[in-house]
């Protein structure tokens, strides 16, 4: 009886390490693309609703062209998406936005990429 018990707190106990993690994490992975060039930047985003600007995070990635422009045409929710809306701040007050329904989001046209030097990105759960 003694042995049933055991292995049933060792069963127990090894299928509870087992789990997976849970799905709220402190950030999420956007990619910003540019489609003329074919390169493209992986970023982490805190989900605190906090304005980032994205020539801060670009700094020293593929879409650093090294004089402080940062041209893109797209970007898409990469990793732990999950509830998370990103919110990309273009010049002119034109936000463009991103959810776990609309992983994908054009912002300029493939043969005309936007700088992104002026722009911010916010990331947050809903």
């Amino acid at each position: 009886m003694q042995s049933i018990i055991t292995l049933t707190l060792a069963l127990l106990a090894s299928t509870i390490a087992a789990l997976p993690a849970g799905t709220s994490s402190a950030s999420t992975t956007v990619q910003i693309t540019n489609d003329f060039s074919g390169r493209s930047a992986n970023i982490a985003i805190p989900l605190t609703n906090t304005k980032q600007a994205l020539s801060t995070l670009l700094r020293g990635t593929a879409l650093d062209n090294n004089n402080n422009a940062f041209p893109a045409t797209s970007f898409f929710l990469q990793a732990n998406f999950g509830g998370v809306q990103c919110d990309l701040f273009l010049d002119a007050g034109v936000t463009v936005s991103i959810t776990e329904r609309k992983t994908f989001a054009a912002f300029a046209p493939t043969g005309s990429p936007k700088d992104l030097s002026s722009a911010q990105i916010a990331c947050f759960l809903f």
